[in-house]
């Protein structure tokens, strides 16, 4: 059997942002030469150090498959026991890896984020109202975007309504970085009726001004006050926003998200531009909580690892940043405030025990030592009733701060802790002021938990963090 060669191409390599896939033939085996590459052979949850990895310098691929590593004379022998006609493609010297997965994004809003208003890592409330009075010269009707972020500003306030004042007529709706706090301006506050008389909803919070009027953030559970009168996007907005995404996931060396929060919508676009392949990456999707829940009858096992939806994501408490992580004691620099449980704990337990009956996995957003609690909990009442539980590998997403006494546990319960390196150095000149040093020995605890014998699944959170895995693996 002779291989068909074919002039040097460009290769998928993980880290650069360059490379577009290597496209295989279905049915097809493929051999690739002459490239610079590295694969992972153990995890550093098998070796207790680092990553066990080895080089190769030939990938043989069969179809859509992996075959083998190793020396191009090997890898060809191999392939004469594949039968069938072999593609060989010279790599040219490049650097060749797996691609990498990120257990905890958000997909659409990765796409959202690239096309919509963007103000992350502006350094002061000034440089951001000047970018958002820019950007208000284009365009009619709502202006969104955001990941604007207080705490980089000399300020070091949330900002108000008042602030935008003369910038523009447009209603504006701008989440913070952490995605559970968003800013208004009176237009929007007007469009959706909040005054002074508009309570706090459960789970939410109105930051008001000294006379008790909304000044302008709305955090978590308050935010659906303004969501609630914001268009939806369209069904051309919503393809634009998965194509960059893929764009953006490709260049950055990502294969696969698990999409944390999904509805039915765009659920079925994701599965359609799957079968008619315009989907380039692999989805494993979370639904966005009970509502969505009530549209599915069953999980969804793509037998080709397309689109799988297999979750069911919920939110316990809110986020640091704003506040919101649901604590048991006061926040250091808020006395008085101990965050936002979103759901009751015995509420929480039986959501979790109904999607467990159904067969779904459940991953749930739990930022707060009390928040971390309560659905440690939850999930110990479900392996009680439901033994086979433990193998749907039942998720916290974000575990970020938890009281020491609960980190084995995760173990002990077959607890997936799906966490995000980068909110740590995110957080590293916030932390302490909202905790104070004496809680941070529970905090941004993988290590501790990697040595407890706990199952982590590490991502970013993207467009909360940048994409790109280097600064976790960093």
């Amino acid at each position: 059997m002779q291989p068909r060669r074919r002039a040097p191409r460009i290769l998928t390599a993980a880290l650069a942002a360059v490379a577009p896939l290597v496209p295989f033939a279905a049915g097809a085996a493929t051999l690739i030469t002459n490239v610079d590459g590295w694969t992972a052979v153990a995890t550093a949850a098998e070796t207790h150090e680092t990553v066990a990895a080895e080089r190769f310098d030939a990938l043989l691929v069969d179809g859509a498959r992996v075959v083998a590593t190793g020396d191009a004379a090997t890898l060809r022998a191999r392939a004469e026991t594949l039968g069938g006609e072999l593609e060989e493609i010279d790599g040219g010297g490049r650097f060749l890896m797996p691609g990498l997965i990120d257990a905890h994004g958000h997909f659409t809003s990765l796409g959202y984020d690239a096309l919509r208003l963007n103000v992350t890592g502006l350094r002061s409330l000034a440089d951001t109202i000047e970018a958002i009075r820019a950007y208000a010269q284009q365009g009619t009707g709502w202006i969104k975007g955001g990941r604007w972020n207080q705490e980089l500003w000399p300020e070091s306030r949330f900002p108000t309504a008042d602030d935008l004042e003369g910038v523009t007529d447009r209603p504006l709706w701008l989440r913070r970085v952490d995605g559970h706090a968003a800013w208004a301006n009176h237009a929007a506050m007007r469009a959706a009726g909040v005054t002074k008389d508009t309570p706090d909803p459960p789970g939410g919070q109105i930051i008001r001004d000294a006379d008790g009027n909304p000044a302008g953030v709305f955090v978590d559970a308050a935010m659906d006050l303004i969501d609630d009168v914001v268009p939806e996007p369209d069904e051309a907005q919503l393809r634009a926003a998965i194509d960059e995404a893929q764009r953006i996931m490709l260049s950055k060396g990502l294969v696969q998200v698990h999409d944390a929060g999904a509805g039915k919508r765009e659920i079925d676009l994701f599965r359609e531009l799957a079968a008619d392949g315009s989907l380039k990456v692999r989805l494993y999707v979370m639904l966005a909580g009970v509502p969505t829940l009530e549209q599915f009858d069953a999980p969804i096992d793509d037998p080709e690892d397309r689109v799988d939806v297999l979750a069911l994501k919920l939110y316990s408490d809110g986020a640091l940043g704003s506040r919101g992580a649901a604590l048991f004691h006061d926040y250091a620099d808020d006395e008085g405030n101990r965050g936002l449980l979103f759901i009751e704990a015995d509420e929480l337990s039986r959501i979790i025990d109904r999607a467990a009956a159904a067969g779904w996995q459940v991953g749930v957003h739990a930022i707060g030592t009390r928040a971390n609690r309560i659905v440690l909990d939850a999930y110990e009442q479900v392996a009680e009733k439901y033994p086979d539980a433990a193998g749907r590998r039942n998720r916290v997403e974000h575990s970020q701060i938890l009281v020491p006494s609960d980190i084995g546990r995760y173990a002990e319960l077959g607890v997936v802790a799906s966490m995000q390196p980068t909110h740590a150095t995110s957080d590293m000149f916030m932390a302490e002021k909202r905790l104070g040093p004496d809680r941070l020995a529970g905090a941004y605890a993988w290590q501790t938990l990697l040595r407890s014998g706990a199952v982590l699944a590490l991502g970013s959170d993207f467009p909360v963090e940048p994409p790109d895995p280097v600064y976790g693996i960093h």
